[in-house]
């Protein structure tokens, strides 16, 4: 019992994973990017008007800086992914389950949120906590 719990264990683990890094890789890289690329415009249009720009500069280089922390969690957790395949033990595998791929899931998950709270709403590809809450349509 307790080896095919730890494998269910593992199983369950492994597809969250997958799923953070297809979302993370499909939806929320390009999302920050392009917001980027729109904060990016704004900067050079404020610069020909000679307008303050400073603070979209700002918010631009946090997103690109944690952009790219995301991707590179993300090459992080595939790789932990990868290694699964060298631990044979059920037991050893949950251990390893829960002390890495969850310790790379979780730092992935917080780059994500702190990208989330400065993306602009249209361009995040997932609804806010406070829409799914408080909209009623």
């Amino acid at each position: 019992r307790q080896h095919i719990m730890f494998q269910n264990y593992c199983r369950i683990i492994r597809i969250e994973a997958l799923t953070m890094i297809e979302m993370a890789k499909k939806q929320i890289y390009p999302a920050i990017n392009d917001y980027v690329l729109k904060l990016s415009k704004t900067i050079k249009a404020k610069k020909a008007l000679n307008a303050v720009y400073k603070t979209d500069t700002q918010i631009a280089k946090k997103l690109s800086s944690l952009n790219v922390n995301i991707y590179n969690e993300v090459l992080v957790l595939e790789h932990l992914l990868s290694l699964r395949k060298t631990i044979a033990n059920p037991k050893e595998k949950a251990f390893f389950f829960k002390d890495k791929v969850l310790e790379s899931m979780k730092n992935l998950r917080a780059f994500v949120d702190d990208a989330e709270k400065i993306t602009d709403e249209k361009y995040w590809p997932f609804p806010s906590y406070t829409k799914l809450l408080f909209s009623v349509n």
